[in-house]
């Protein structure tokens, strides 16, 4: 009867109870059926409802966050993980973006670093098969970029080696001995050699290697461009879309990964570049404050990396450094600035790396 008057689940409601998984269907006084996420309906005693905690996926806001554990070699490159673990969950389209998804490095175990991949999704009854659909990526992308998910091992320790050495060695030198014991050779064992210890090589073109491309990150550390990694997004934009407007305030700066970008003057009617894969554009607008200095378009289907405002802040509040090395980039473009009309106002006295360091603490409170 609790249940009819509390109201604590109605009916159409997903569910987890006891480790039972399921939507509401119906509510009677003394029992609940559900109906579990294998197509099976339970019949639950109301009482035990009542005894028991229960999850309500549906309670409020159906947004719920799925923790997708994975192990990787110890010697993995740490940003590497995060960067394909963040790919994987963007390219899955019942993944949300915002909440956007996080990497958490969770412990180091016996045998692996313990990584946690964190996705929002909108429909809770879809939770296990989405899990299934970004395990079966993250195995493919794993082995794309050569990233080992360990067994559990234990380390062997040997007290007399140089003994078990020698004694090898005499097997090697006499294969033939009366004991009968064959050498590592005749076992069909090879002796290592250097080739057997070298680790596999990762892709060149991890977004980590072409933000370092990046003449204001090409300094920053790996944790450094973790955070970018992590808080930045990919974005589509098909064949002849404007990416960006001239005159526009920037928010963001944009870093091609696949395809290519026309840069032109509307105010001029001219032609300035094309972009690829590897280049990047928008950071002047962004980084001082000022309106795009040209229309930006894709010339074919082009994804890009986009870093707003609030991304780079991030990384600019915990690396203060990083914002006088900007500002020094900056200022060794004093034509480019003059042309857009930045030293042309205020004290012209004041050297270039003082103003543009007051526009970049005055932007991102730094």
């Amino acid at each position: 009867m609790a249940l009819l008057v509390e109201r604590p689940i109605k009916v159409g409601d997903f569910i987890e109870v006891n480790n039972l998984l399921g939507t509401v269907e119906k509510i009677s006084i003394r029992a609940t059926v559900i109906r579990t996420t294998d197509d099976v309906s339970v019949i639950v005693p109301n009482f035990r409802l009542i005894e028991s905690n229960i999850i309500n996926w549906s309670y409020g806001d159906t947004t719920t966050r799925i923790h997708l554990p994975v192990g990787v070699a110890y010697g993995t490159d740490p940003v590497l993980v995060t960067e394909v673990l963040l790919s994987v969950a963007r390219m899955h389209p019942d993944v949300l973006a915002y909440p956007p998804p996080k990497v958490w490095l969770r412990h180091f175990g016996d045998s692996a670093l313990q990584f946690e991949l964190l996705v929002w999704i909108s429909h809770p009854p879809d939770v296990e098969p989405i899990k299934s659909a970004l395990n079966f990526c993250i195995n493919q992308e794993f082995h794309n970029h050569h990233i080992e998910i360990p067994v559990p091992q234990q380390d062997l320790r040997v007290r007399n080696l140089e003994g078990i050495e020698a004694l090898l060695r005499s097997q090697q030198l006499n294969p033939g001995d009366k004991g009968g014991n064959p050498s590592p050779t005749h076992l069909g064992i090879s002796p290592p050699t250097p080739e057997m210890f070298s680790a596999p090589m990762s892709t060149d073109q991890t977004l980590r290697s072409l933000l370092r491309q990046v003449t204001y990150f090409e300094n920053c550390a790996d944790l450094d461009l973790r955070i970018l990694i992590e808080h930045g997004y990919r974005q589509l934009f098909p064949a002849n879309q404007v990416i960006c407007h001239e005159n526009d305030l920037g928010r963001s700066f944009y870093l091609i990964l696949s395809g290519a970008v026309e840069i032109y003057s509307q105010r001029l009617d001219k032609y300035i570049a094309t972009l690829r894969v590897g280049e990047f554009f928008g950071e002047m607008s962004l980084l001082l404050g000022i309106p795009r200095s040209a229309t930006c378009r894709a010339v074919e289907d082009t994804v890009l990396f986009v870093v707003n405002h609030n991304d780079l802040q991030k990384l600019l509040v915990n690396q203060k450094q990083l914002a006088d090395e900007i500002a020094t980039k900056l200022s060794e473009r004093q034509q480019a600035l003059r042309e857009l009309g930045l030293l042309e106002t205020g004290n012209l006295e004041e050297p270039p790396f003082i103003r543009i360091r007051k526009h970049l603490q005055t932007l991102f409170g730094i």
